[in-house]
């Protein structure tokens, strides 16, 4: 079975048919699916739920929280709605601070793993409003993490790019995180 562990919700009738018709072109059998907003033109999570319900078989849905103004209760309104996972991007924090462990503690409680977008993120409309910083989304922070909630499943997106060396050395010293390599084929092979 082939999964793909990082994909996004976008914005349009379409986009859900079009998504699964790739996957079937790829020889994918289903896929992580989150969306993180407006600020991404992307969905809410109602949007991820409905994907998800529609395609059961091919979707497991990925709620987004927003770190730093959501905390524990919202971890577990995404388990509740039946979402197979949390979706992590631009948190108020950075990502190993001691106000966020809370939600760690509850994910792990909750068998929820966790994708974390890593490395520098891309530029949008809402970035100063949403006091955007890639530092606090460094593939080094998912370190302590790891370490403090070892049933926790971590997921690193992008390799952490550009920051290559911190994700493999938390790659290579932690058995519960993993990274896909999102947007960063051509760093790795030029």
């Amino acid at each position: 079975m082939i999964i793909d562990a990082h994909v996004h919700l976008y914005l349009g009738e379409q986009a859900l048919d079009d998504l699964i018709g790739a996957c079937d072109a790829a020889g994918i059998d289903k896929v992580c699916l989150s969306a993180c907003g407006v600020a991404f033109d992307e969905p809410e999570n109602d949007g991820v739920a409905a994907a998800f319900r529609r395609y059961p078989d091919r979707v497991l849905g990925f709620g987004w929280v927003r770190l730093g103004e959501e905390g524990p209760d919202a971890v577990d309104r995404i388990a509740d709605h039946g979402f197979a996972g949390i979706k992590v991007i631009n948190p108020r924090l950075p990502y190993d601070h001691d106000a966020l462990m809370p939600v760690y503690e509850r994910a792990e409680a909750r068998g929820l793993p966790i994708l974390f977008h890593c490395g520098v993120v891309a530029r949008t409309a809402m970035d100063k409003e949403m006091d955007v910083a890639s530092e606090r989304m460094r593939p080094v922070l998912l370190d302590r993490i790891a370490r403090r909630f070892p049933g926790l499943k971590l997921i690193g997106a992008h390799l952490g790019a550009p920051w290559l060396d911190e994700a493999c050395a938390v790659l290579h010293t932690n058995p519960n995180v993993w990274f896909d390599c999102t947007g960063v084929i051509r760093r790795l092979v030029a």
